[in-house]
């Protein structure tokens, strides 16, 4: 029996159908530079949850750190 390596392209066609991926592969950089961008104040408090329909939606630990976030969207 052949154990040969299949292509993480064709597992990932396999498993989703011919729609493709539900979502933009490039949406997940967030996740890496997100430290870098935000600063260690926030991203101690704050992480990306997930992006939908090009809004970022963020999660905060404490209920002080959405209004922080707003306050700073808006400036």
């Amino acid at each position: 029996m052949d154990k040969g390596f299949e292509s993480l392209k064709d597992v990932l066609a396999s498993l989703m159908g011919s729609q493709g991926l539900p979502f933009d592969l490039r949406d997940c950089e967030i996740w890496n530079v997100w430290d870098e961008v935000v600063g260690d104040a926030i991203a101690s408090n704050a992480r990306p949850m997930h992006i939908k329909q090009g809004s970022l939606t963020v999660g905060v630990r404490e209920p002080i750190w959405q209004q922080e976030l707003k306050y700073r969207a808006e400036t």
